[in-house]
């Protein structure tokens, strides 16, 4: 994984080559199901200043206005996501490569904290079915002794890395 990290997490999703909308947006920063809010109103709202330069859309203006309520600002983006045609399965995708990518630059070096700390995160995530994480019990008789290893840590960072390059590779093959 040679990705540069970025503080701002639209930066981050950019930098990964996915498609930004306004689907994405609403879910990021609503949340979703195990997905936490991860954009901000200011986010969101110089993102659609941004978008201003290419497109008349009054609902994108009125968006990019800081001064929006809550209410209203939620209710513009929810009428912006609305018109758009996007897969809400990937945008969610890409919401949990972002959350593992930015969990992945602060994980311990101590081999179990960093096993409690990538369990964690994919329990946070609500274990979804391509989960590439093994958790000590779950489905396997792994003894503690067996699991809390440096070199099951160093194995787990790895299929949890590739998990990040695969999927990463298949939301862009969606997105084209």
């Amino acid at each position: 994984m040679e990705y540069k990290f970025y503080p701002n997490s639209l930066e981050q999703l950019v930098h990964f080559g996915f498609k930004i909308n306004w689907t994405l947006l609403q879910i990021g920063y609503l949340g979703c199901d195990f997905i936490p809010s991860v954009f901000t109103k200011g986010d969101i709202s110089s993102y659609a200043l941004n978008q201003l330069e290419s497109t008349d859309d009054i609902l994108v203006a009125m968006l990019a206005d800081t001064n929006n309520t809550e209410y209203e600002f939620e209710r513009i983006l929810e009428r912006l996501a609305r018109n758009e045609d996007v897969n809400v399965d990937n945008q969610i995708r890409k919401l949990r490569v972002l959350i593992l990518f930015r969990h992945f630059r602060t994980l311990p070096y101590d081999y179990t904290d960093g096993l409690i700390e990538l369990t964690e995160i994919w329990i946070s995530l609500g274990l979804p079915n391509d989960c590439p994480h093994i958790i000590q019990g779950r489905g396997n008789s792994l003894s503690p002794s067996t699991y809390y290893t440096k070199e099951m840590y160093e194995t787990l960072k790895k299929r949890n890395i590739d998990w990040l390059d695969n999927e990463i590779s298949y939301i862009k093959k969606q997105e084209n």
